[in-house]
């Protein structure tokens, strides 16, 4: 279950919203996912909560914005080795 955080989208013109035309071209579905505010990636869906001693591919503090609604999500928790907990909605 995802929470409701209290962070400022990226603005329309921020270059997180910036996907490698590429990419925007071959993926219609799925996520975009951005880290220290680099391109860094695409996924299908984002996992709802990490299991105990489970490593998870993305680390904590990325964004996510989901490709036909535009919607964000920051993940939280974890580590920089084992990855993040989960992901929060941004409002």
């Amino acid at each position: 279950m995802t929470t409701l955080r209290q962070t400022p989208l990226p603005h329309p013109n921020h270059e997180l919203t910036r996907v490698p035309a590429q990419y925007r071209d071959e993926y219609k579905d799925g996520f975009f996912v951005f880290f220290d505010g680099e391109f860094c990636g695409w996924t299908r869906e984002l996992p709802e909560r990490r299991q105990p001693f489970e490593i998870t591919s993305w680390r904590p503090d990325c964004i996510a914005i989901e490709i036909t609604t535009g919607d964000c999500f920051l993940s939280v928790g974890g580590s920089y080795y084992a990855g993040a907990d989960g992901w929060e909605k941004l409002l």
